[in-house]
């Protein structure tokens, strides 16, 4: 598998589904690439990621579309 969409309501939700995406990667030998974490607020009137999403030391960098 390549790429992952996660479809979380809630920020801390999706900070508890990466923290075990990661850490079944690893128990496998494989890794997640930072640089490549993407998030798309669907409500824009949130302010949950004001400030970016940031889980484990990776930002999410936000973009229009997915």
């Amino acid at each position: 598998m390549d790429d992952v969409l996660i479809y979380e309501q809630f920020v801390r939700a999706t900070e508890e589904f990466v923290t075990q995406i990661k850490e079944a990667a690893l128990s496998t030998g494989l890794m997640t690439i930072g640089r490549k974490n993407k998030i798309h607020n669907i409500k824009k009137n949130t302010t949950n990621t004001e400030q970016g999403l940031i889980i484990d030391g990776q930002a999410f960098k936000e973009v229009a579309e997915f």
